[in-house]
């Protein structure tokens, strides 16, 4: 395939994940790892939660039989239980235990009273309220049954599952394999960050920014080194990185005469678009070679992020078991204007703070576009925005919510 094969962000991003599979693979974390990751299989309650009935409230344990409406309630203090204690011996008629929140309530009471609410004088409280059966109490198994599942295989292990696995003295879960992808960066001109540069070369800004998108999204990164404008340079770069899960390039996708990625995708396997409908980003390519997703970015920093954003990570995530992202947006006054483009989607980085928005971007070349904005706003085609207009802001740090068609 030669030159462009254009798709439409919403066609290009379905192609993208109709070809995105979650990767084989377990391995065993400790649960402080675990964080953000992917469970590989069920999870049951080993103990109830909470283990026997407990206070909810600083206060008494009481008989609930002993109190009624309107009627004033005298009880002799019989002892005090703290949290991790147990009251020894039975509860009787007429008596009540000082108790602290989550303290097992002492046998022979069923209720706990608010030390607040009641009148404590000589050994004995007394209050002129009833106070109803399981007031105040927590059941033993009220929140985790023995036997009942926690956590179900896929679900993605958060601050909270975090604390319910600990509940139940988990140290250690399974989860899946996060996708491993392979950085590819390419370019007579360009060479790694700490090294020396030579005269004209500039610093690889790419491999930075892709890789921690694929990080973010879920996934692992692995910069392999800079291939050089050659063609059988650019096919021993692919096949070698065939081994990873996926694999992406960061420059040589546009159409020029020493841009050679396109066709050895196309050799090597299928090249399902190159080219879509949007600046930056326009030049950004997908396939598939050997089974791996292969995406192929502009050498531009700012159109090399996009790609990166808007296909990359969503590839990554699907890969990676995890559920499409809740959407980060918020509305704002765009503090510019827009002139409408009839062909393609503009994607136009901002600074976004109280109410309102201020585009930032210089050229696809400058990365300072990204490192100044902390949102992206979508122009469709044909849509010119004028000064002070109400615009959707995605908040960068989290990722689009977007479907494709």
């Amino acid at each position: 395939m030669s030159g462009w094969d254009y798709r439409t962000f919403e066609q290009a991003l379905g192609t993208v994940l109709r070809h995105a599979a979650p990767v084989g693979g377990q391995e065993t974390l400790e649960l402080p790892v675990a964080a953000g990751r992917v469970l590989a299989a069920d999870i049951k309650g080993r103990m109830d939660i909470p283990p026997w009935d407990r206070s909810t409230v600083d206060g008494f344990a009481i008989r609930s039989s002993d109190t009624a409406d309107g009627r004033e309630t005298v009880l002799r203090i019989a002892g005090q239980v703290k949290a991790g204690e147990f009251h020894r011996g039975r509860v009787a008629k007429g008596e009540c235990v000082r108790i602290a929140t989550g303290a097992p309530m002492p046998e022979g009471t069923d209720a706990s009273v608010m030390h607040e609410r009641v009148s404590e004088q000589g050994g004995c409280i007394s209050f002129s309220f009833r106070v109803g059966r399981r007031d105040e109490v927590s059941g033993k198994g009220a929140d985790i049954r023995r036997g009942a599942l926690i956590a179900r295989r896929g679900d993605v292990v958060g601050t909270g599952l975090m604390g319910a696995l600990s509940s139940q003295g988990i140290t250690r879960v399974r989860v899946r394999r996060r996708p491993v992808v392979a950085v590819i960066p390419g370019g007579d001109e360009i060479a790694s960050p700490g090294t020396r540069l030579k005269r004209g070369q500039i610093y690889d800004v790419n491999s930075t920014t892709i890789g921690s998108e694929v990080r973010m999204a879920g996934g692992e990164a692995v910069t392999l080194g800079t291939v050089t404008d050659d063609p059988g340079r650019v096919r021993k770069a692919l096949l070698s990185a065939a081994r990873y899960d996926a694999v992406v390039f960061s420059s040589g996708s546009s159409a020029g005469q020493r841009d050679f990625v396109a066709g050895t995708i196309a050799d090597e396997g299928k090249l399902l678009f190159h080219g879509i409908r949007m600046r930056p980003g326009r030049p950004t390519m997908f396939g598939v070679v050997r089974g791996r997703p292969v995406f192929g970015l502009a050498g531009h920093p700012v159109s090399a992020f996009l790609g990166a954003h808007y296909f990359l990570a969503p590839c990554i995530r699907k890969m990676a078991g995890l559920p499409p992202p809740a959407p980060a947006a918020v509305s704002a006054a765009y503090m510019g204007e827009e002139k409408a483009d009839e062909r393609m989607l503009h994607i136009l980085p901002v600074s976004a703070a109280n109410g309102r928005c201020r585009p930032v971007f210089k050229e696809s070349g400058a990365i300072t576009s990204i490192s100044r904005a902390n949102g992206l706003v979508m122009q469709p085609a044909g849509k010119a925005i004028a000064r002070g207009e109400t615009v959707n802001v995605e908040l960068l740090g989290g990722y689009p919510a977007l479907r494709p068609r």
